[in-house]
């Protein structure tokens, strides 16, 4: 948001900032959520159809915001003026290819929203630019963003007969989990979270990578999996992070990979889960249990 300042946005930039310092989780959570969604491109930047996939569920399309001006804005905070660049910031990317044009980066992702917020509250942003950007974000983003299904979904995941498969399973589950924690980098001491990369690589030996099980909804369960967990933890978690998952995160991970391996909602997700581990895991039970490397 300091960048804005340099555009001469006066009254916005400082303002907007402290707004953006304030929410910092929530813009954070918001913008993996969505960049990790389907609408191709990296986890770490935000294509238009999953900026639109934001807009949507935050039904924030009305007379004064239209889907012209959303694609507009989109456009607007892709772009750098002639001879401006934008000043480094904890969620800046490192490189400049990881800042395609047809792409946002968070530090987009947080300008389009404030233009998002002058569009939709025009008459306090008369006012005060930031008092809209933090209605938005406090009225509409946050109590709209990342609801889809989470709370059923959890809610499923504390039935006695889904604990009871992972109880059956624990051990071999957390055999898998710390072979693939450490698999990267088997000497460097053993780690006790695994990366999205390592979630990924896990799925693949399964070989269960597919048109049902894309790479793309496999960064989104890994991003899912951990908003969820963030949402009861007031403070930083020692044992994982945004970019790690660990065992309890691990384990709704793998719920969530077998609920669309068998999409049949009328199937209960302890007999998916448990069809799952005893089918879809099996191409590295040998690699994992037996200490035999995979094919």
């Amino acid at each position: 948001m300091t960048w804005m300042v340099g555009r001469g946005d006066d009254g916005v930039g400082g303002s907007g900032l402290e707004c953006a310092q304030k929410h910092y989780k929530l813009l954070q959570e918001t913008f993996r959520h969505y960049a990790a969604g389907p609408g191709g491109g990296s986890a770490s930047t935000m294509s238009s159809q999953e900026f639109w996939k934001l807009i949507k569920d935050c039904a924030l399309i009305d007379k004064k915001l239209t889907n012209i001006k959303v694609d507009l804005i989109f456009m607007e905070a892709n772009r750098d003026p002639p001879g401006i660049s934008r000043p480094k910031t904890p969620m800046t990317s490192k490189k400049e290819k990881d800042n395609p044009d047809s792409e946002l980066v968070p530090e987009e992702y947080n300008e389009a929203l404030l233009r998002i917020a002058l569009e939709r509250y025009p008459v306090i942003a008369k006012k005060s630019p930031a008092e809209a950007f933090e209605k938005l974000l406090e009225d509409d983003i946050e109590v709209h963003a990342c609801k889809s299904n989470t709370g059923i979904f959890r809610a499923q995941l504390l039935d006695k007969g889904v604990q009871g498969v992972f109880r059956t399973n624990r051990k071999t589950l957390e055999k898998i989990f710390m072979y693939y924690c450490n698999a990267d980098n088997p000497y460097a001491g053993k780690k006790t979270s695994m990366n999205c990369s390592a979630f990924a690589t896990l799925l693949r030996d399964c070989r269960i990578i597919d048109g049902n099980l894309s790479e793309a909804v496999v960064q989104n369960i890994f991003v899912c999996v951990q908003n969820a967990s963030e949402e009861d933890d007031d403070g930083d978690d020692p044992n994982g992070g945004e970019d790690e998952m660990v065992y309890t995160e691990f384990m709704e991970a793998i719920a969530a990979v077998s609920c669309y391996r068998q999409a049949n909602p009328f199937i209960s997700m302890a007999n998916r889960l448990n069809h799952f581990l005893r089918t879809g895991m099996t191409a590295i039970s040998d690699k994992v249990l037996k200490g035999k490397k995979g094919k």
